[in-house]
């Protein structure tokens, strides 16, 4: 990598300047936001070499920088946990500093790289929604529309992995039960998209991004029968209680009223809240929703 050719260069979808590095310990929350939306933006762009950050670079004009250097230091361990903790897929990126003529730079490199759908962050941050797709559209970044989602996850799904799960085949992943449906569906994309069956092409899709509306009979799956109580509910919780005796004295209850309630969150999103309640080792979970979307 040669600075001095870089920095002849414009910012664009694989090449940003910024005059100061994230700083984590006056203003946490809001850095670490930068950060990672910075990360899945270039992680999410589709093009055919790796991008770069460098910090420490000015802009004196319009279109015109110089190395101003910059004073604080960052890990690479450090950023690697921070994307690790918050962003799903995990993303493949390598963050280094030098000197160039007398002053510290810090690089961020993002490689093109493999993934089974595009880069997401896990859960609610500063001005990043859950779920969100961020991508570079020239020198800024963009929130994609649905179309824009499918053309990076195809492109993403088109690279050839590095190492496709230890020598599992991509068909052989589409039977594994061990998988999540948010790596496999990705997957299923990809080989539909040269198909003919736009209905299940259009179901897939569905399932990663979310659905706007619901019909019962063709996405029934998307229904869970609950109990609905409508006033709180007394009962002993005697040791070794099972769901199936909490079920059988709910619907045995005149306070109950069975529900299809529908879900229509993206697959990650549910697969997100499964494995919390399955950390929980519980076997109740509560879902509190405004009384107005059942009447």
């Amino acid at each position: 990598m040669n600075i001095s050719d870089l920095l002849k260069q414009p910012e664009s979808s694989i090449l940003d300047f910024k005059r100061d590095i994230y700083d984590f310990v006056n203003d946490k929350e809001k850095q670490k936001a930068k950060f990672l939306k910075d990360l899945i933006a270039f992680c999410n762009t589709i093009r055919t070499e790796k991008a770069r950050i460098i910090f420490g670079v000015s802009e004196v004009e319009t279109g015109q920088f110089k190395v101003t250097g910059i004073s604080n230091s960052l890990d690479d361990a450090q950023l690697q946990n921070i994307a690790n903790d918050n962003l799903y897929p995990q993303p493949c990126f390598h963050y280094k500093e030098q000197i160039y003529e007398g002053f510290k730079l810090g690089i961020l490199e993002v490689p093109v790289n493999h993934y089974q759908i595009p880069l997401s962050a896990k859960r609610e941050l500063h001005k990043i929604e859950k779920g969100s797709v961020y991508f570079r559209s020239g020198s800024m970044n963009t929130k994609a529309d649905i179309q824009t989602i499918f053309n990076i996850g195809s492109w993403l799904t088109s690279l050839k992995p590095k190492e496709i799960e230890n020598g599992i085949s991509e068909l052989e992943l589409l039977v594994d039960q061990s998988k999540p449906l948010s790596e496999i569906l990705p997957i299923l994309i990809a080989r539909l998209k040269n198909s003919q069956n736009n209905n299940l092409l259009k179901l897939v899709t569905s399932e990663l991004v979310g659905f706007k509306t619901l019909n019962k009979k063709d996405d029934s799956h998307r229904y869970v029968q609950i109990d609905i109580a409508f006033k709180p509910i007394e009962f002993d919780l005697s040791p070794g209680l099972t769901s199936e005796q909490v079920k059988g004295f709910l619907r045995n209850s005149a306070a109950t009223v069975l529900h299809n309630v529908p879900f229509h969150h993206p697959i990650i999103e549910l697969e997100d809240y499964l494995n919390s309640f399955k950390m929980k080792k519980s076997i109740f979970a509560n879902l509190n929703e405004s009384g107005k979307k059942y009447f």
